[in-house]
């Protein structure tokens, strides 16, 4: 099984280790993402911020992804800073 699907699993648990091991994974990246978009580093952190809340949002109210992580944080990402401008 792949290291993604399997911290997926776990997040889908509420796995406190999973939860964190995709937060270390992805935040600096997608913070990076937002920043070279927004041009401002405080809202580069809300992005971040606001993007793994919609995700643990999705997974308590049973969505979120099933594979492609990445790419799902990404589009939320995406999604927020669209919504910004």
């Amino acid at each position: 099984m792949n290291e993604e699907i399997r911290l997926l699993e776990g997040a889908r648990q509420f796995d406190l280790d999973s939860l964190a091991a995709i937060y270390d994974r992805y935040s600096n990246g997608l913070y990076l993402y937002a920043a070279r978009l927004l041009g401002n580093a405080d809202l580069a952190e809300e992005c971040v911020a606001e993007t793994f809340a919609r995700f643990l949002q999705a997974l308590h109210n049973g969505g979120g992804p099933r594979d492609h992580l990445q790419a799902y944080l990404y589009r939320i990402a995406h999604n927020w800073i669209t919504d910004v401008f």
